[in-house]
């Protein structure tokens, strides 16, 4: 008969444990669903400058330039292209894309070039990029990154 009263006293502590375990998960799922709310977008975005290296040919190279300089960020923008040789083979794509631009962007093609064997290639092309922007606001991307719908905005 003992333990049938110490039974009784484990279940009822276990299902006092369960209940408050449940309480809080309820709160917290309450809170975070009240504070999921994505907050307001700035109704003035900066003006942006997008540099992006440029090494070769990368799968789906031209469909990712695309998505940056058709983008349809709503405040001025520019796509810089940095290369650091110009028989790279990127170098006729970027000029294609630039000869058939059609959007607000300016799409530029600028040549980095080293000072010292040492020294990277996407840095080169990285601080060229830089020198040669218009805007404070740098966004940076490679070339194998495609632009998805907003996120510039963000």
């Amino acid at each position: 008969m003992d333990w049938i009263w110490a039974e009784i006293l484990t279940l009822s502590i276990l299902a006092v444990y369960c209940l408050k375990t449940f309480l809080a998960h309820a709160l917290v799922w309450r809170r975070l669903r009240k504070n999921n709310k994505a907050p307001p977008l700035n109704t003035e975005l900066p003006s942006i400058s997008i540099i992006m290296p440029v090494r070769g040919l990368d799968q789906e190279a031209e469909e990712n330039f695309m998505s940056f300089v058709q983008s349809g960020y709503p405040a001025p923008f520019e796509v810089i292209f940095s290369v650091e040789e110009r028989e790279d083979p990127a170098v006729p794509l970027i000029q294609r894309l630039i000869a058939n631009c059609q959007t607000p962007a300016r799409v530029r093609l600028i040549f980095g070039k080293r000072q010292d064997q040492r020294e990277l290639g996407k840095t080169v092309n990285l601080m060229a990029g830089v020198k040669e922007s218009r805007y404070e606001v740098l966004v940076f991307s490679d070339s194998d990154v495609r632009n998805a719908p907003g996120f510039l905005e963000h």
